[in-house]
């Protein structure tokens, strides 16, 4: 990935109180969680079910869309869906999610064949980052679609679908309702804690020095 790439300059350096999202200006502009990526991304990768949790505002849905889905797109050959809006018709807006990633897929039956087909010329792997589950959570509950399409999603024959779901650190509690289906499900946590000062120092001078790069003029922080 290179500022070459990117055919427009953002007006700003910073996102403000926005996250940032799954795109390449973004992942840009995106510094202060290196070591973060490189550990959510291996579990990911190594894992078929993770949980990352953490306070609100700690910055989870910039680091899975600026930072983790970039990179396991570069690491790997196979589709990474990020999703994020759960309110309405969970399982219809997360297939949406799945066919803008992976394009045309034909007629399918629901979310699982969905997720199956869209992984089948991909030599049967995908990868669903799925943010802001206290959503879901708060609005379906243990009845929700998700509820039997998770494990099935995790347990299909032929089919190896890696899942991480992110929520916040005081809604964790609320996954125990999937635990009799999934009762792995916190076999693997990873915790996203607040930046230390030097990962907050980045954050500020990383964007500022890849905006000059990007503007062709110089900017300096005092």
């Amino acid at each position: 990935m290179s500022e070459g790439t990117v055919t427009r300059v953002p007006d700003s350096p910073y996102k403000g109180l926005a996250a940032f999202d799954d795109s390449e200006l973004d992942a840009l502009l995106f510094f202060g969680r290196e070591p973060e990526i490189d550990a959510v991304v291996a579990n990911v990768l190594a894992s078929r079910l993770t949980v990352l949790y953490g306070p609100s505002g700690v910055g989870k849905s910039s680091l899975l869309g600026a930072g983790v889905a970039r990179r396991l797109r570069e690491q790997s050959d196979a589709p990474v869906v990020f999703h994020d809006a759960w309110a309405e018709d969970p399982a219809g807006g997360l297939i949406s999610s799945v066919r803008a990633e992976c394009g045309e897929l034909g007629a399918t039956a629901g979310l699982v064949d969905t997720v199956a087909a869209a992984a089948a010329g991909r030599g049967g792997e995908l990868y669903l980052l799925l943010d802001q589950f206290e959503e879901y959570v708060l609005y379906h509950g243990n009845d929700g679609p998700l509820s039997s399409a998770l494990p099935e999603l995790l347990r299909r024959p032929g089919l190896r679908v890696n899942v991480l779901i992110a929520i916040r650190d005081d809604c964790l509690a609320e996954l125990d309702e999937f635990t009799a289906r999934i009762p792995e499900l916190f076999a693997n946590l990873l915790r996203l804690d607040r930046l230390d000062r030097a990962e907050g120092r980045a954050a500020i001078l990383g964007p500022l020095e890849r905006y000059s790069e990007l503007s062709g003029e110089t900017f300096t922080a005092e």
